[in-house]
């Protein structure tokens, strides 16, 4: 079964197009909106993997929103605004996959996410 992945905010669509090789993807599309708490639960509800960009929040209670969720990812070099208590989820922050310029461990942490094993280079 393929991983599915919801997207906070637009981003470059050759990055939704590489995405969209190895999992389900779905996105807000308003650029000028962030979502609120309850939107992000409703997103993560739904989704395997969440990918967030610089202003959204991701508290316990958006975590908790799927127990079945398996990784959050940034675009912050660090996870001050990702509750990481929840050991069993992969956050991407400089401290444990990259440091935010470092695109293959990035994709080897959404490809592991999503069960497809390291990327190809």
């Amino acid at each position: 079964m393929r991983a599915s992945v919801f997207i906070t905010q637009p981003v470059a669509h050759s990055a939704i197009e590489r995405l969209r090789s190895i999992a389900d993807v779905e996105w807000n599309p308003d650029p000028m909106h962030t979502l609120t708490k309850d939107e992000l639960c409703a997103g993560v509800r739904e989704h395997d993997i969440l990918f967030c960009l610089l202003q959204d929040h991701v508290d316990r209670d958006v975590i908790a929103a799927n127990p079945g969720l398996r990784a959050v990812a940034s675009m912050k070099i660090t996870p001050s605004d990702i509750d990481v208590a929840r050991g069993d989820v992969a956050a991407h922050s400089r401290d444990r996959h990259s440091t935010g310029r470092d695109r293959g461990n990035r994709r080897l942490a959404f490809r592991a996410a999503a069960g497809r094993g390291p990327a190809r280079r």
